[in-house]
This record gives C-alpha cells, structure tokens and sequence, in this order.
C-alpha cells in the first residue's frame, strides 16, 4: 500500500537529489562550524535546538554501531537539514523540525511509544529505495490528552530555506567596459 502524499522521484530529480546529498557529504567539512551541528549521543532530557528558521544548520545524526534515542519528556527543535544515517527513536519526546529531513541507508526514524508529539515541516527524503516502507514508522503515535501527535505537512517555503545552505558559487568573473 502507498504512503499517503508521498510519490517515487522521477530519475532526473533522483539523480540531482542524490548528486546534491553526495555534494554535501563531501563538503562537509568545508562547512563554517557553526553551520554544521552533530547529535552524537541519546537525548533523555531537556530543550535542544539544532537550528532556527532564520538560522538554519545542517545537523548530522553521528552514524555509529545501535541506534539513538530521544526520550525523557525531551523537546528537541530546529530547522534546515537533519541528516540520519542510523535508526533514531522517538519515545515520550517532542519533535519540531523545519526543513528537510533526509533518512540515508540505514536511517529510520522510528516512533516506539504513544507519547510522541509535534511536527515536521517541510519535506522527508529517504535515500534508499529497498526499504522504503518501513522508513517512517509512525504507526504508533495516538491522541494524548497532552499533545498532538506527530505529523509531517510538507512546506515548500520551509524546503527551499533548507537547501539555501547548499548554495555556493561555483565562479566570479566581472568584467568592465566589455
């Protein structure tokens, strides 16, 4: 059965999407620091922001051995990239993201309690097409009386201030009195 609102990319927009991933892969480290975050560890409490809508970063989740989770009554926020290379856990947290979230190879981001609440706004990319449908196991999330469960509304708006941090320039050539 197909996603809802989801549809398979076209292989012209597959191969631009896969060639800017790979670009932003590499150039990772050509990245100012501060536009580059990193989840590298579990988040079992408190507030983490990884980016803002005027500021957005790229945030990669550190691919090791297991998975992460977010748990603890946690909220964790931000906006523009959120790159998951591994399985990722939501339990009793709150996710608010803007921007892009892409779910690479092994990335899943798995919802494993009823207590997962907020949104993601913008667009999901899964690079990997053998698994597709058990990328976004949101099948557990319920109505609480304390939240609304998580959803996923796509933005266009939000999509493009995402991929604004990929834009370089690629040459500058000015010439006078030509």
């Amino acid at each position: 059965m197909p996603v809802p609102f989801a549809r398979w990319l076209a292989t012209a927009e597959r191969l631009q999407l896969q060639t800017a991933f790979a670009d932003m892969q590499q150039r990772l480290e050509e990245f100012p620091a501060e536009q580059v975050l990193h989840i590298e560890k579990n988040i079992r409490t408190g507030s983490h922001t990884f980016g803002t809508a005027d500021q957005p970063r790229i945030t990669w989740v550190e691919d090791r051995k297991g998975s992460l989770t977010f748990t603890g009554g946690s909220v964790v926020s931000g906006a523009g990239i959120l790159v998951i290379p591994q399985i990722v856990r939501l339990q009793n947290v709150t996710l608010y993201w803007q921007g892009i979230i892409v779910l690479l190879d092994a990335g899943d981001l798995q919802v494993t309690g009823p207590n997962v609440c907020g949104h993601i706004i913008g667009a999901i990319v899964i690079q990997d097409d053998s698994v597709s449908d058990r990328k976004l196991d949101f099948d557990r999330v319920t109505r609480s009386s304390t939240c609304t469960p998580l959803s996923v509304n796509y933005s266009c708006e939000a999509v493009l201030r995402a991929l604004t941090l990929l834009q370089r320039t690629l040459s500058w050539t000015e010439q006078f009195d030509v």
